[in-house]
Parts: structure tokens; C-alpha cells; sequence
């Protein structure tokens, strides 16, 4: 399940950036204008990573005694 939720998440995140690059390089919309995307920036590369690391994990076994 979790590496599901980290697909999710990390598709999340790349749409959150390539929305950010579209506005900041092709066109801003009105909605976007005036602000500061760095804060979004932020969230999207977290969001990248935390996606890429939940996607990665693996199952611990019943008799891993770490």
C-alpha cells in the first residue's frame, strides 16, 4: 500500500512543478501572478522525494531482528 501512496504522491509532486515552471516560463495565469513560488517549489520537491523514498521501501520480514 505504501508504495502506491508514493506514486501518488510523487506524481503529485511533479504535476505541483511543472505547474510552477509552466507559469513561471510560459505563461503566468492570473492566479499566479504576484506570487513567490518558492514556498511551492519546496512542497513539490518534498513531495518528490518522500514519493520516491515510500516507492522504494521494502518489507520488512517477520523474523528481521535488527
Amino acid at each position: 500500500m505504501k508504495p502506491l501512496l508514493g506514486a501518488l504522491i510523487l506524481l503529485m509532486g511533479l504535476y505541483l512543478l511543472s505547474w510552477i515552471c509552466y507559469n513561471a516560463f510560459v505563461q503566468t495565469l492570473p492566479e499566479a501572478q504576484g506570487r513567490n513560488p518558492i514556498l511551492g517549489i519546496l512542497v513539490g520537491l518534498a513531495m518528490v522525494y518522500v514519493g520516491q523514498k515510500w516507492i522504494r521501501t521494502k518489507a520488512a520480514k517477520p523474523d528481521d531482528k535488527r
